[in-house]
């Protein structure tokens, strides 16, 4: 049943018109995946030969025109017609999320909602109606602008082409994997959802919001200008369960447009007291290095 809802929701244009089947779709109706039928007959155009279905009552038959080209139409058999209702979806699964988001953020209208607060200390939950050929780019511009500060999951309708790979910060997660439908209407599985929204893995250090201070076995330091965002990626990478990061990647992202060869091009030497790096990698030490072994400055660049 969720993959028949699925299908009509994704169905393009949006608000497409589909021919009602008491027998297949009433339980979609009471259940609000549905708008109510309607009175529906096909206009024929005369002029352009385009042929739509109209929901139109007998009293406004006169004033139908053709939708392509503003012609006079024929109109053909009479049926009753239904299409999706978009707001149902996200609205739905808002209420097992976070019940206290009412109504959902529209981000991207027919497109992206946001479905659960963002906020440092949870994971941001996000609905994406997808196509196979969808175009990740302005999802992904919108989501940073909404949210860049934690964990968040994407939920897709079904999966599509350019699928992107679970990172520290987002994973996408076809919504047929965590729910199901039942005639009351869609229902999450917690069992599958819950892992996705909480950290698995016990953090050996406390870095706080604005995670401007790092503490590791007792000890403290302080992060400045860019170095709170480098940190606070290289911590998702942590809480995902990854043991190291691609220290170029998180430069990137933490906002460092020049090129470095070396880590230590960007931090000075007390940082390396905390974190460790190997080649391209790079990590959070389990305990500090003592003082004595912080070594002489590097040569590095000002654009810390």
């Amino acid at each position: 049943m969720l993959k028949r809802v699925i299908h009509w929701f994704e169905l393009e244009p949006v608000g497409t018109l589909l021919s009602y089947d008491h027998d297949a779709m009433s339980r979609f109706v009471e259940a609000g995946a549905l708008t109510e039928p309607k009175r529906t007959r096909y206009a024929n155009c005369v002029a352009c030969k385009a042929s739509l279905p109209v929901q139109v009552q007998s009293w406004g038959e006169h004033l139908v025109r053709c939708a392509s080209c503003g012609g006079d139409v024929v109109l053909g058999i009479e049926f009753q017609s239904v299409s999706a209702k978009l707001s149902w979806l996200p609205n739905s699964l808002a209420a097992q999320i976070d019940s206290t988001l009412k109504p959902v953020v529209t981000l991207i209208d027919n497109r992206l909602w946001r479905i659960s607060e963002a906020t440092s200390a949870t994971t941001a939950v996000y609905l994406l109606r997808s196509t196979i050929n969808l175009d990740l780019a302005p999802i992904m511009e919108t989501l940073n602008v909404d949210f860049d500060d934690g964990r968040r999951l994407i939920l897709t309708t079904s999966p599509f082409r350019n699928m992107p790979e679970p990172t520290a910060e987002s994973i996408f997660l076809p919504l047929d994997e965590v729910a199901h439908m039942e005639p009351e209407g869609i229902r999450l599985d917690a069992r599958s959802l819950l892992p996705q929204l909480i950290d698995q893995v016990p953090l050996w250090f406390e870095l706080p919001p604005p995670y401007n201070r790092l503490t590791l076995a007792g000890e403290t330091l302080r992060l400045r200008r860019r170095q709170p965002d480098f940190m606070r990626l290289l911590r998702l990478a942590h809480a995902a369960g990854q043991k190291k990061a691609s220290w170029r990647a998180l430069l990137r992202r933490a906002g460092y447009r020049d090129v470095y060869t070396s880590l230590a091009q960007v931090f000075p030497d007390e940082v390396f007291r905390f974190i460790e790096t190997s080649k391209d990698d790079v990590w959070i030490r389990k305990a500090p290095l003592p003082k004595s072994r912080a070594g002489p400055d590097r040569q590095r660049k000002n654009n810390r």
